[in-house]
């Protein structure tokens, strides 16, 4: 998997705790080796959520790492948003959306959910001198969402 996001130039490293069935981000998804199942905490934040789960990994982005300006619009992103809760982080980590002219920086909080539009230009960067790591959820939202 590290493989195809670094051939889509992606740098960032997945520890996926889900998987498409029919290839990557492709559904239904099911659970990666009993991770979910060893990991109660993280299934209570995707209960908390309250939308239908897919996609979740835990996303690693290491010192000097950077995640290119790119648009998430393939046809999976149609009815899924990406939720991002940083679980290690550092003051040197700049997260970027927005259209060109307009790009806002986020300096991401541990503990808390960020929901943003990715099918607008986003990138990400460290600068600092610890990894970053996400849990990424892809969701398809519901009414309590």
């Amino acid at each position: 998997e590290d493989a195809d996001n670094a051939a889509q130039g992606v740098t960032s490293r997945h520890f996926r705790l889900t998987r498409g069935t029919g290839g990557d981000l492709v559904g239904p998804f099911e659970e990666v080796d009993g991770r979910l199942t060893r990991s109660p905490y993280i299934r209570s934040v995707l209960a908390a959520l309250g939308g239908v789960v897919g996609n979740v990994a835990l996303m690693s982005l290491e010192p000097s790492g950077l995640v290119d300006a790119h648009f998430d619009t393939n046809e999976y992103w149609d009815a899924r948003v990406r939720v991002h809760i940083p679980v290690w982080t550092n003051k040197k980590v700049v997260f970027s959306c927005g259209q060109r002219g307009e790009m806002h920086k986020l300096r991401m909080r541990v503990g808390k959910a960020y929901l943003f539009d990715n099918h607008l230009g986003h990138s990400v960067s460290n600068k600092g001198k610890s990894p970053r790591i996400h849990l990424a959820v892809d969701m398809v939202g519901s009414r309590r969402f």
